[in-house]
Order: C-alpha cells, then structure tokens, then sequence
C-alpha cells in the first residue's frame, strides 16, 4: 500500500467514525424529546395543582379560624367591660349607702336614735342608663333582622358586645 492509499483509507475512517457519532448523537436526542424530562413530568403533572389545591385550603381554614378566634377576643373583652361597668355601678353604689350611712348616725347621734332616719335610696348611675338603652336599642335592631355587623357599626360597639347582648336576652328569655 501506499501512502497515498493509507491516507486514503485513514481519511475514510474518521469519516465514517464522525458519521456514526453523528448519527448516535441524533438518536439519543431524538430518544430524549420522545421521554419528558423529570422537569417537564412536575410542571404537567397533578402535584402542582394538588399542592396550590391543598394551600388554598390551608388559608381558608385559618381565615375562619382566625375569624372565630377575633369573636371569641370580642365576646371576651365585651363581658369584662360589662362586668367592669357593672363593678363601678356597685362600687359607687357602695360609696353612696356608706356615705348616707355615715350621715345617718350623725343624724341618730344628733337626734338621739331617731328611727325615722333611713339612708335615701342609691340612684341608678348615670352608665348603667346609657347602657340600658344601648342594649334596648341592640333589641329593636336584632328584632329588625339586621345583621351583628351592622348593629354594631350603628350603636358603636364590637361586634362581639352586640353578640353577648343577644345572648344575655336569649338567656334571660329561658
């Protein structure tokens, strides 16, 4: 053989070679087109959406969970203010039948044991009137079919306090 001839059949070879690894390089790439890439799987797959699914879910529950916690903090706050104005009725109650109490004896001391003297009866105080009439005005609105909401924008009030109103008339009406 000549060199000629060897340079020839080298130059064959790596042709050949270079169309064979061309040729298996197209396979393989046509081979990985035809199978999704794991990529490709999650993105059209049902987890994703199973996943946004089950989130949405998620905050929907603790949406309501937080709307139930927030009444139960109204309902709580509007019976320590009511028992908060309840203790200040009661308290200025006290102060007024101590100091009539005071001045009765002063009285008895000075009318030698008269026993016509009584202390004068305690006034309903001035908070426990507005409140009356706030709560009768609660009444009048719930009896209107209106919403606590609503009611509760009206009179000024939480609606939790508008609630425990509801309640204590439910109560009372049993």
């Amino acid at each position: 053989m000549t060199t000629s001839q060897v340079v020839m059949l080298v130059l064959a070879v790596v042709c050949l070679t270079a169309v064979m690894l061309s040729t298996r390089r197209r396979i393989r790439e046509s081979k990985a087109l035809d199978q999704p890439s794991a990529r490709r799987k999650w993105d059209t797959s049902v987890e994703p959406r199973r996943a946004a699914r089950d989130l949405e879910q998620v905050m929907l529950e603790l949406d309501q969970l937080s709307r139930q916690i927030h009444g139960r903090i109204d309902t709580k706050l509007a019976k320590i203010e009511t028992l908060l104005r309840d203790a200040d009725a009661r308290i200025e109650k006290l102060s007024r039948l101590r100091t009539a109490l005071d001045s009765s004896k002063d009285s008895e001391d000075t009318a030698c044991g008269d026993a016509s003297a009584r202390p004068p009866l305690p006034t309903p105080s001035p908070t426990s009137r507005t409140t009356g009439s706030k709560h009768s005005v609660i009444l009048e609105l719930a009896k209107e079919g209106r919403s606590m909401i609503e009611i509760a924008r009206e009179v000024g009030k939480t609606p939790g306090e508008v609630e425990l109103v509801l309640a204590l008339r439910d109560s009372q009406n049993h």
